[in-house]
């Protein structure tokens, strides 16, 4: 995570909240795909 937030130093606050965005729909469709994988498994 820290490497994250040194890359992240150079960027702007608006392109930081999109990268967040960006970040929390991955991790929930992760979190759903991986959950549907379970119910399969």
């Amino acid at each position: 995570m820290s490497e994250i937030r040194i890359l992240a130093e150079g960027v702007s606050s608006n392109e930081m909240f999109i990268l967040n965005l960006l970040i929390r729909s991955f991790h929930s469709n992760y979190a759903k795909s991986s959950i549907k994988g379970s119910k399969y498994n």
